[in-house]
């Protein structure tokens, strides 16, 4: 008579070895991180790089500045549609986890790395890209200083030895470039 075939056990996992599980939640969650913040932020775009319009050129005004005006619509138009794009992707992605069977990982990065690698990078890198428009564009909305005749009103304000003294606009207007300046060499951040 033949010895009774016992069923065989599966082998133990490897010491560190990672057990296989479902992450397409957790990795819809981390696309769905990106996209909020990458929707509100295009929102703000809208509002500040084409709703409200920089002050109006004036007759004679130095290229630099015409050059400034010009390259602050082209830096808004790009930054919105870089974050639309990050909202794309990442739509996209989440819909796909979503809606198909994704094989089991042993984490959620490993999942993005092994299945949605490209709109992973895709979505970081223009949610990043639009945000670091947003922020050129503000800057070169702060630093299109304006020299009119208006600024010659006495309705500024600077701070001289720890007072708010009354100044023109041009006057505050320069102390806030002034400012600006210090802080970037105190920062080490390159300016122009």
């Amino acid at each position: 008579r033949a010895a009774p075939v016992l069923p065989r056990r599966a082998a133990a996992p490897k010491a560190g070895a990672a057990a296989l599980a479902q992450y397409s939640g957790a990795a819809a969650g981390l696309f769905n991180n990106m996209k909020t913040p990458a929707s509100i932020l295009a929102g703000a775009l809208i509002g500040t790089g084409f709703l409200s319009p920089l002050p109006k050129a004036k007759k004679g005004e130095h290229n630099a500045v015409r050059t400034m005006r010009k390259l602050h619509l082209v830096v808004a138009a790009m930054s919105f549609c870089s974050e639309l794009l990050s909202v794309m992707w990442a739509t996209v992605a989440v819909n796909k986890l979503t809606e198909t069977v994704v094989a089991p990982a042993s984490s959620a990065f490993a999942l993005l790395k092994r299945d949605f690698e490209l709109p992973w990078i895709a979505t970081n890198a223009h949610f990043v890209l639009g945000m670091y428009g947003f922020m050129a564009m503000i800057g070169l909305r702060v630093f299109l200083l304006d020299n009119s005749g208006s600024t010659a009103a006495l309705d500024g304000h600077v701070l001289r030895s720890d007072r708010i003294m009354n100044s023109s606009r041009w006057e505050e207007i320069c102390e806030l470039a002034q400012t600006a300046a210090r802080l970037a060499v105190a920062t080490g951040t390159p300016s122009e």
